[in-house]
């Protein structure tokens, strides 16, 4: 969509905002998103699914910021595209920098310290938010048995045929892992379900996490799957100091099922490269895999 769609876009929906600049900033499964006159934040849904994640979000937001410690977007503007007819938000700009691995791995230890507690206490937030007010907004329940099973039926039909005998019995082992974990061992909760370093913004010259942005994946379900791409991103030993605020018995639970959905979404993975048939994607996702069927062997 090119800029001057994007500006009556704007226009059209809301009368008297003045339109100076437009930048690119991203474009993810449901939105594309602008960056409007350096300060505003406009996300524009890409089909009928992500036009309502969008109203979704707004009506929860003003819910769950305050009992948020980190900023999260402010939706105050919100309209239907002329052009499509599917929904749009704009907020003012969550300042920071998406905290990237690269950046990450700059940081000292005093600051992923500091990060880790900000972290832990804007996750304690989000899972204790009232369930029954995200269902009445329309926020879905995991059906972690149904979507293991597929899943496995997936691996079997369109991923097997490239693996040897022991990396099918390893995917199979996740599959089943999960099942268990998924049915019997935790308190659901409300879940960004998003949260890796792609949405985690940082401010270097404090050395603090400024905000948290695109809840458009919200859901209801197993806590420990919010830390999965943390663990990817950030690693284990981050993901342990996050944890620091439980009990050790506590903690030692949620890591083993956080790695449980790290296996799981490694797999996940490969099968997108496969169906999409992503030859270098599809080689990667095998050699991550294997590393991990090694490391599994290994303990």
């Amino acid at each position: 969509m090119d800029m001057t769609a994007i500006e009556r876009i704007i226009s059209d929906n809301i009368l008297g905002f003045p339109v100076e600049s437009i930048a690119f900033l991203g474009e993810g499964d449901f939105c594309v998103a602008y960056c409007v006159n350096n300060e505003w934040v406009f996300r524009l849904a890409k089909d009928e699914d992500a036009s309502k994640r969008l109203e979704r979000e707004a009506l929860l937001l003003p819910r769950l910021a305050p009992q948020l410690n980190l900023r999260i977007p402010n939706i105050e503007l919100q309209g239907c595209s002329p052009l499509t007819g599917l929904a749009f938000v704009g907020y003012r700009r969550v300042p920071g920098n998406e905290l990237t691995k690269e950046r990450f791995s700059r940081l000292s230890i005093d600051e992923r310290g500091r990060i880790a507690h900000e972290l832990a206490e804007f996750t304690w937030g989000l899972h204790s938010f009232d369930l029954d007010t995200a269902r009445q907004l329309g926020i879905s329940d995991y059906d972690y048995p149904s979507l293991f099973s597929s899943d496995l039926e997936r691996a079997e039909r369109r991923a097997f045929t490239i693996m040897d005998s022991e990396m099918q019995d390893y995917c199979r082992q996740i599959i089943q892992q999960h099942l268990r974990c998924g049915k019997l061992e935790f308190q659901p909760a409300l879940l960004h379900d998003d949260l890796s370093q792609w949405h985690i913004l940082f401010d270097s010259e404090i050395g603090a996490v400024t905000g948290i942005i695109d809840f458009t994946d919200v859901a209801i379900g197993d806590p420990a799957q919010d830390l999965m791409y943390i663990y990817d991103d950030y690693g284990p030993e981050f993901t342990n100091q996050l944890l620091d605020c439980h009990s050790e018995a506590v903690r030692s639970c949620i890591l083993d099922r956080v790695h449980f959905y790290h296996e799981w979404h490694t797999l996940r993975r490969l099968l997108w490269a496969v169906e999409n048939k992503h030859e270098l994607l599809i080689s990667r996702r095998l050699d991550e895999l294997r590393d991990l069927k090694n490391r599994a062997v290994s303990t």
